[in-house]
């Protein structure tokens, strides 16, 4: 059985507790974390605060991060977030993270066709701080020797699970 810390999304939380895993959730607003588990451990924190975040990342296999920015503002506290993660995963001996991140972010490998090069332009135009924020965060995980995976993902929701 792994123990796997996430970072909020209801479904990401209930999929993890169905898979049989332990799980340690950091939520600013603990009340808004509707599952009841035995083997849900919610911790009332912010992702700007490090010991906060190594007080859920302790004692964990893995770490699952689906941060994103909520406002379009220079306070890149998702880029924050993630120095913390790997700084407690550093100290905690944690290899494995993984990390959600915005469809607008770039691969290196990419081939974008037209209509992504107007999409990732509007984004890098619109939402200057979000893109900047999760460039920085992707940057980071990148740089570190963990053995890591980057999700992009154009949205995330609590809405059902859906299989394509």
């Amino acid at each position: 059985m792994t123990n796997v810390s996430l970072n909020s999304h209801l479904n990401c939380v209930s999929q993890a507790l169905e898979a049989g895993h332990e799980v340690s959730v950091l939520a600013r607003t603990p009340s808004k974390q509707a599952l009841e588990n035995s083997k849900l451990t919610v911790i009332q924190g912010d992702i700007a605060d490090a010991e906060k975040v190594e007080q859920v990342v302790a004692d964990s296999e893995a770490v699952k991060s689906v941060l994103g920015p909520t406002q379009n503002k220079p306070e890149y506290m998702v880029s924050q977030g993630i120095d913390h993660i790997i700084a407690a995963m550093d100290k905690n001996g944690i290899r494995r993270l993984v990390v959600s991140a915005g469809a607008g972010v770039a691969e290196p490998n990419d081939d974008p066709k037209f209509i992504n090069k107007v999409f990732g332009l509007l984004i890098r135009t619109l939402s200057r701080y979000v893109y900047e924020d999760m460039i920085r965060t992707i940057d980071a995980v990148r740089a570190t020797d963990l053995d890591w995976i980057i999700v992009r993902t154009p949205r995330l929701t609590d809405d059902p699970v859906k299989v394509m």
